[in-house]
């Protein structure tokens, strides 16, 4: 596939803010094109694992040796523009090029020529990326150096891509979207499968079902009929399906990574059960002691793991907690109202307790549905939550059937009220992007024997006008600068707000939140009033 074409298509798009437009040009472009190219167009779109070749800065770095221009200069440049691949490819715009320009096929360069790069050491790699500089044609020099980069960020959103092809193929987009999922090798034969109008199962192979999502709920609460609903913990979790077809068993997140090497248990559990089916579920590390879910950092150390020992899957035990039951012998229930498909998951659950021998089953668990009568047993089973080691409720409508997506109406995410803390700002750093020029990431302390101490990141819950203000605020009163980064005079109060706290020996103040934000400027206080170290540890016995 010319990178040419595609760097053609790559503007078109990004100079487009309508969606049909964006769709109108993706259905010319893969009718114009061959099947190989619109795979490898897929691909990168919708950033099916863009390998990065080389780093941001590392491609500002070659650009100073090849050139022989200051870093500090090119970084200048940097923080106005905000991405590595676009200001380098300014810079190349304004250079004689030498050579004859060349087009390159993205197969060969994506498949060939670029993983070629990790074998020769860094001059060779410098030299190389300078070859390919003054040899691609300028207009396509932005294209190649994303892809050098693995970022591709042009408002073409993965649902774009669906609707172009699902228009394309004539086909709907939740079988589009499924045909998506899991692991996509470019190639003409996946292009071919993905526009296919035969819709085989068996075609299907272990790719996961697009996941239901809950929205959070925005409504009062009296507003909603109880028995309409059914009820469950939230857990903080990983999001997962467990598929079993053919014998072939596999176990997806939601982020679509295939996780079998990490949950070796999980796999030897389920290869015991007679029936193929998929199951939608949350990975859990389990503590078997309290009965309840152990923190979600834990389940961050058998993430990280690839081949478990025996040791680290007893330390570290997990558990998979099913929601729903998506397919059953080869017949796709979603279509079902949740009811049937709850009704049909207790009993084939049941059956596999009865005949599975494995003393070990327990790993794999049903969620239990909360009994309750009336909205202020909901109030009470929300507040009671963190004693379960839950992030809250999720309230499910009995009657709906499982699509892809956050449905309004279907489901619904009751969360606990977040965890508080008053921090003192003490970093910033400069965001990306947009933002590049403007001081967007923070670092919060909180008191520790009398001294700030570093506890929690943030970069989000701030309007435009407190970012600016906040900015130049920052600027004005910068002690040291290390790198990207400036430290500030600790004159500011700041409300973080964070779903979990746990202890961390990573961690300078001993302690790791989970999801922290700011949610309130606190101009009303001054340092001393920030909380302390020993107040998150009150939190966590809390």
């Amino acid at each position: 596939m010319s990178i040419n074409k595609f760097s053609k298509l790559f503007f078109d798009l990004d100079s487009n803010n309508s969606i049909n437009k964006k769709v109108d040009l993706l259905i010319n472009y893969f009718v114009s094109n061959s099947a190989l190219n619109n795979s490898w167009t897929i691909f990168l779109l919708i950033g099916k694992s863009n390998k990065r070749f080389i780093s941001g800065k590392l491609l500002r770095e070659y650009y100073s040796k090849s050139y022989k221009l200051p870093m500090w200069l090119i970084d200048t440049c940097y923080q106005k523009v905000g991405d590595s691949a676009e200001v380098i490819s300014l810079l190349l715009s304004n250079k004689i090029i030498s050579k004859k320009s060349k087009d390159i096929s993205l197969d060969d360069l994506i498949k060939n020529k670029l993983p070629e790069l990790q074998k020769i050491n860094e001059e060779e790699k410098v030299a190389k990326i300078k070859e390919y500089w003054e040899m691609i044609p300028k207009e396509d020099l932005l294209v190649f150096n994303k892809i050098l980069t693995g970022t591709f960020r042009i408002g073409v959103s993965r649902g774009i891509v669906k609707k172009s092809l699902s228009k394309l193929a004539n086909i709907d987009e939740s079988i589009i979207e499924h045909r998506l999922m899991g692991k996509f090798v470019p190639s003409a034969k996946t292009y071919n499968f993905i526009v296919s109008g035969e819709l085989d199962q068996v075609e299907l192979g272990y790719k996961p079902y697009p996941f239901q999502l809950a929205n959070t709920l925005d409504i009062p609460l009296e507003n909603l009929s109880v028995n309409k609903y059914q009820f469950e913990w939230k857990y903080d979790g990983i999001r997962g399906q467990i598929i079993k077809r053919s014998k072939n068993i596999s176990i997806w997140t939601r982020g679509e990574e295939l996780v079998n090497n990490s949950f070796p248990e999980l796999v030897n559990l389920i290869s015991l059960i007679n029936e193929d089916f998929v199951i939608d579920g949350e990975i859990l590390i389990w503590d078997s002691t309290k009965d309840y879910p152990g923190e979600f950092g834990l389940l961050q150390k058998r993430l990280r793991r690839k081949s478990p020992s025996k040791k680290i899957q007893k330390d570290l035990p997990i558990s998979f907690i099913i929601y729903d039951l998506l397919e059953l012998n080869g017949n796709d229930i979603r279509k079902n109202i949740l009811s049937e498909r709850r009704d049909k998951l207790e009993k084939l659950y049941l059956n596999w307790k009865n005949k599975t021998s494995d003393p070990y089953f327990y790993k794999l668990r049903l969620t239990n549905l909360l009994k309750v009568f009336n909205w202020d047993d909901i109030e009470n089973k929300k507040k009671d939550s963190r004693n379960f080691n839950t992030e809250g409720l999720v309230i499910k409508n009995k009657n709906s059937s499982y699509l892809p997506g956050r449905k309004k109406g279907n489901w619904w995410k009751y969360k606990v009220d977040p965890m508080q803390l008053d921090a003192v700002l003490i970093y910033a750093k400069a965001g990306s992007g947009k933002r590049a020029d403007l001081y967007t990431d923070y670092s919060f302390a909180l008191w520790k024997d009398k001294e700030l101490t570093k506890f929690a990141s943030a970069y989000s819950g701030l309007n435009n006008e407190e970012i600016k203000e906040l900015d130049k605020w920052i600027r004005k009163n910068t002690t040291e600068k290390f790198g990207p980064v400036r430290s500030v005079k600790p004159f500011l109060v700041f409300e973080i707000s964070f779903e979990n706290i746990q202890l961390s020996t990573r961690h300078k103040s001993g302690v790791a939140v989970r999801f922290p934000r700011i949610s309130k400027w606190r101009r009303d206080k001054n340092i001393y009033d920030a909380d302390s170290i020993e107040n998150a540890y009150k939190l966590m016995k809390k």
